[in-house]
């Protein structure tokens, strides 16, 4: 069963999905990566608050990553950095996530340069991005 926050990683997804020169966007960690550019997804922490009877709020940081294939590392960076761009314009247009959020606002980006997959396996170039998400949890309600 999908929550809110299955619903926000899949809505900006599907809008990284959209944004020009992304071959392929994932709302899941990859164990390799085969075509590029690529985006992935994924929520990283974040705060859940609530009062007495009232549903819970959460301010999530999702994260997402842009990578490249790593060839000449000059050229690679100035491939990347119009992602910076591109994204933020992206989630921007689009700030509730068509309607999974109050909002997704980009807190901070990091490169555009080399990263590293999660299993360490091999280096890409590419820029992570760190959004801040406000998600009214309609599930969750604290007792009086």
């Amino acid at each position: 069963m999908a929550d809110e926050l299955d619903t926000v990683v899949e809505n900006l997804r599907a809008i990284l999905d959209g944004v020009a020169g992304i071959k392929k966007a994932h709302g899941t960690p990859l164990e390799g990566f085969s075509e590029f550019p690529l985006a992935i997804v994924w929520v990283e922490g974040g705060t859940l608050r609530g009062g007495a009877g009232s549903p819970a709020v959460g301010v999530h940081q999702v994260f997402a990553d842009v990578h490249l294939m790593r060839a000449n590392l000059p050229g690679d960076v100035a491939v990347a950095r119009p992602f910076v761009l591109k994204v933020w314009t992206a989630v921007a247009a689009e700030v509730t996530l068509s309607g999974a959020c109050e909002y997704c606002l980009l807190r901070s980006y990091r490169g555009p340069g080399t990263m590293r997959q999660a299993d360490g396996s091999s280096t890409t170039v590419g820029v992570h991005f760190e959004f801040d998400v406000k998600v009214h949890h309609s599930g969750i309600t604290f007792s009086a």
